[in-house]
């Protein structure tokens, strides 16, 4: 799966400081704050659309604002007739996307779409020190380029060297395209496990990478809707990736089990995509990471089930699926395409798991069920001891 994270110079807005609100004459520097508004009206507005894309992954940078201050409003909108409250609605849309109010941000969470994070809660790389670092082309000197250019870069030139081997998985957005290469004498770096507490402080005494920056208006991309059930999808993708991924007979029960346009369908289809190039990966780069990891760096939230969990009997019985071969296997390993945080009952059968198994001797992942939430043990409720009267 494609994904892109999104320079934080991106949203923000021009400096109308200098503009003299008292001349209502047009003047040429009015002129380009004007077109520089719409400019940037339009780019957001091609943000929301590609976040709202189920094919790829949107991802901001902690550092990212994308508000602006009630004075910047005032200004704004005595300098233009361009209606930049329409601009701010867009603004605050992203904003609740990626910064809800249930949601923490120490680790991944499902939030009102179940796939919008930053890009350091998405990949846990951090602490990142570098000696003697050289950009080819040169990075231009502004008063983003301290975060900007330099620390967005070189996370994503990490990610590019050690995790996915390519610069074609992942692309920054920036106001302009080209591709950066950079070397250092020393990188040093802390990896956060996924699932855990731990971090691997890893250090590479030579470093070179390559990072493919794209202009939010040069990047195609089509909202139309592919699949109208979550079968047809299903069908689709076992037509066109069956050299990569075995279903199980299994499959096609936990479809019934959810509603037809659960997920939605398209993003189903983009997860057992990504099985086919997670598949790819495997065989091409032999790794080693964790398959949970490199799903996840692929763009699919997804976990192993928690182990107290599989104490549970039943538990166990409910994730053993058909493994293609008519042979029933544990499956652990689950992508989570949807999650509907209502409380309803009904809510559920919009809630998509799909349970995958790696197949060392095929070479090929196997998919036991596509379908409803599984049976998990009820929360036990704590309460605290009282004082005797």
């Amino acid at each position: 799966m494609i994904s892109y994270s999104i320079a934080p110079s991106v949203f923000e807005p021009p400096d109308i400081s200098f503009i003299d609100n008292s001349k209502k004459t047009e003047t040429k520097e009015r002129k380009i704050i004007i077109n520089k508004i719409i400019e940037l009206h339009e780019n957001i507005k091609k943000i929301k659309e590609l976040i709202d894309n189920e094919e790829i992954i949107v991802l901001l940078f902690n550092k990212t604002k994308i508000t602006f201050d009630n004075e910047y409003m005032k200004r704004a909108n005595r300098i233009s007739e361009f209606p930049i409250d329409t601009l701010k609605k867009i603004l605050n849309k992203l904003q609740s996307y990626y910064l809800p109010d249930n949601v923490s941000n120490d680790k991944i969470n499902l939030s009102i779409k179940g796939r919008y994070f930053t890009f350091e809660d998405w990949f846990k790389i951090d602490k990142i020190k570098y000696e003697n670092i050289k950009f080819q082309p040169s990075l231009q000197t502004n008063k983003d380029s301290s975060y900007d250019n330099k620390e967005s870069i070189i996370k994503i030139g990490v990610i590019n060297k050690y995790i996915y081997k390519s610069s074609n998985f992942h692309f920054l957005i920036n106001k302009q395209t080209i591709t950066y290469k950079y070397e250092c004498n020393k990188i040093q770096y802390k990896k956060i496990q996924y699932d855990y507490d731990k971090e691997e402080k890893i250090t590479k005494e030579m470093f070179y990478s390559e990072v493919q920056v794209k202009n939010i208006s040069e990047i195609n991309y089509d909202n139309k809707k592919k699949f109208k059930s979550v079968l047809e999808a299903y069908k689709r993708a076992k037509e066109l990736f069956s050299e990569y991924i075995t279903f199980g007979n299994d499959v096609e029960r936990g479809i019934n089990s959810i509603e037809k346009d659960a997920g939605p369908p398209d993003r189903i289809f983009t997860y057992l995509q990504t099985l086919k190039e997670f598949t790819e990966y495997k065989i091409i780069n032999k790794t080693d990471l964790p398959d949970e990891y490199l799903l996840t760096a692929l763009g699919c939230v997804c976990s192993y089930e928690n182990p107290e969990h599989m104490k549970d009997k039943k538990v166990i019985n409910d994730r053993m699926f058909d493994n293609g071969n008519k042979q029933n296997i544990l499956f652990e390993l689950h992508l989570k395409p949807s999650t509907n945080s209502s409380s309803s009952k009904n809510s559920l059968y919009g809630t998509v798991r799909i349970y995958i198994s790696w197949d060392e001797k095929q070479e090929k992942v196997i998919v036991g069920w596509i379908g409803k939430h599984l049976y998990l043990p009820p929360k036990t409720l704590n309460f605290p001891q009282t004082q005797p009267l």
